[in-house]
């Protein structure tokens, strides 16, 4: 009771702010005030998601099932700001909020159904460390948490620490990261499994993580990420 009531002083004091556009937010909104819920540039692709941008990436490079993508990423724009503050500015809540409430629209589009295991693309323990948690594993509990597939979080494993692959091709891209994930020590016991990241922009990452499963385990593969950038 005493700690509600200092969590309650506290708020009133320095009130919690939106995660995207910084306005603060009032009763009943988390996360993310009214207005951006609504405004942030949401895909849809959830309604199609075996014919999407999304999709398209993977076309002739990795078998993938289906694929989905809750926002269109835009540089300097509150997309942007809402990632930046999960992956960098210590704020992992903004992962399982935004994994729970894209699994309600997930589970109304039967996106989900088949579904029986989800992993997060892995962190490098290095910046594991640093960083204190993984965002995709954060967005992933909030999926399972609203849908009940269970979390593996160690069939996959970051093997190699590099710097941003922002900047390069995506030949190049997929080239480093196909030496940068190995299977880990954890068994995966699925048929269809649920890769889940927070940003997807050249799908080279998606693409290295969904051939190992492919080749080792003989799965089918879908995807989900926060958001994507259509270049």
């Amino acid at each position: 009771m005493i700690k509600s009531a200092i969590q309650s002083f506290v708020l009133q004091v320095f009130p919690a702010s939106c995660k995207a556009c910084g306005v603060d937010l009032v009763k009943d909104e988390k996360i993310l005030c009214f207005a951006c819920e609504i405004d942030l540039p949401k895909t849809g692709f959830e309604v199609h998601p075996t014919n999407n941008d999304l999709i398209r990436k993977f076309d002739g490079l990795v078998p993938i099932e289906s694929a989905t993508s809750l926002y269109h990423f835009q540089s300097k724009g509150h997309v942007q700001h809402l990632i930046h503050g999960l992956k960098y500015g210590n704020q992992p809540q903004i992962g399982k909020h935004l994994g729970t409430y894209y699994a309600k629209k997930l589970l109304s589009s039967a996106f989900m159904k088949g579904i029986d295991a989800i992993i997060p693309i892995p962190l490098h323990y290095r910046k594991l460390l640093k960083r204190g948690y993984n965002q995709a594993e954060e967005v992933a509990d909030g999926i399972a948490l609203m849908t009940g597939v269970p979390v593996y979080n160690k069939v996959v494993k970051r093997a190699a620490h590099q710097r941003s692959q922002t900047s390069i091709g995506r030949g190049d891209r997929f080239d480093r990261m196909a030496s940068s994930y190995k299977l880990g020590k954890q068994f995966l016991d699925a048929k269809h499994v649920l890769l889940v990241d927070d940003v997807v922009t050249t799908g080279a990452t998606i693409e290295a993580v969904a051939k190992l499963l492919i080749e080792k385990y003989d799965v089918k593969v879908s995807v989900v990420s926060l958001a994507v950038r259509i270049d």
